[in-house]
C-alpha cells in the first residue's frame, strides 16, 4: 500500500520538470507495463487497482501495489484511467556515437508527433534518435501512449542537435523542407541523418544550412505541407530501402 506522500510524488511526475529532477516517469496501460517489463529501463513500481482481473502472476510481487479507484483518478494523465500503471526510471545508458541512421528532430513540440516519430523509427530498426531541448518531452504520457511501447526500444538523447551535427561533417544529413529536390532523385542510404522541423515553421535555418541533401515529397494536391510524422515515413521507406 503507498503512503499519501507516495502518491503524491506520482502525481507530480506529470510535470516535465519534477520528471527531470527525480529521473522518473510513468505509464499507463498493461500493454506498456509488460513491454517496460522487458526492456533496459527499471520499474521501480506497478500501481494495480484493487479489483483488477489482470493477470498478475508473471509480475513481480515486490513492485505490485494496490491502489483504490479514487486513487489511480487521482495519478492518471487520462480521462479513464488503466487499471494498471508502472513507475520507471529514466534509462541513463551512455550516448552512443551516431552509427546507421538516426532521426534528428528540431522543436518538434506535438507530443502525438513525438510519440509516432518513435514508432516510426522502430519499425525501420533505428535505434536511436536525437531531440533538441524544446522538442516535447519524450517522457510525455502523451509522448508515450503514441509511440505504442517503441519509447521501449528507440534511445532518444536531448541534445544540442546543431553542435551535435557539426560534430559529424561526413555523415549525409537529409533536411525535410518544402522546397527542396524530390525524394524520388534521393539515393537510398543506410547511413545519415534525417533532420525533421517545427509542425509551422520548419527546421531552423542554422540546421538546413549543415544539410547534404535538402529533400521534398512531391506533392500532387494542394495540401500546404504534410504531418511531420507522415512525412517521416514516406521518407523513410524511400531512404532505407
Amino acid at each position: 500500500m503507498l503512503t499519501r506522500s507516495q502518491i503524491n510524488h506520482i502525481k507530480q511526475l506529470s510535470d516535465k520538470k519534477y520528471r527531470d529532477e527525480v529521473g522518473e516517469f510513468v505509464i499507463e496501460g498493461e500493454k506498456l507495463v509488460r513491454e517496460a517489463l522487458l526492456s533496459r529501463f527499471n520499474v521501480k513500481q506497478i500501481l494495480v487497482h484493487e479489483h483488477s482481473k489482470l493477470e498478475l502472476d508473471s509480475l513481480d510481487s515486490s513492485k505490485i501495489h494496490f491502489l483504490k479507484q479514487s486513487e489511480l483518478n487521482s495519478i492518471s494523465n487520462w480521462q479513464t484511467p488503466q487499471p494498471i500503471m508502472a513507475v520507471l526510471e529514466k534509462n541513463t545508458s551512455t550516448v552512443p556515437e551516431p552509427n546507421g541512421f538516426h532521426f534528428v528532430l528540431d522543436k518538434i513540440q506535438d507530443p502525438g508527433n513525438v510519440g509516432t516519430i518513435i514508432r516510426i523509427a522502430d519499425w525501420f530498426g533505428i535505434e536511436s534518435m536525437y531531440c533538441s531541448p524544446d522538442t516535447a518531452d519524450v517522457f510525455n504520457s502523451k509522448v508515450i501512449q503514441a509511440s505504442m511501447g517503441s519509447i521501449f526500444r528507440v534511445q532518444c538523447i536531448v541534445t544540442d542537435v546543431l553542435s551535435l551535427l557539426s560534430q559529424y561533417p561526413t555523415i549525409p544529413k537529409y533536411a525535410a523542407v518544402l522546397h527542396g529536390i524530390s525524394l524520388a532523385q534521393v539515393n537510398p542510404s543506410s547511413k545519415g541523418f534525417l533532420l525533421l522541423g517545427n509542425e509551422s515553421k520548419g527546421l531552423r535555418d542554422e540546421l538546413i544550412e549543415l544539410a547534404d541533401h535538402r529533400i521534398t515529397i512531391p506533392a500532387k494536391g494542394k495540401a500546404e505541407s504534410l504531418n511531420v510524422a507522415v512525412a517521416t515515413g514516406i521518407i523513410c521507406y524511400h531512404l532505407l530501402s
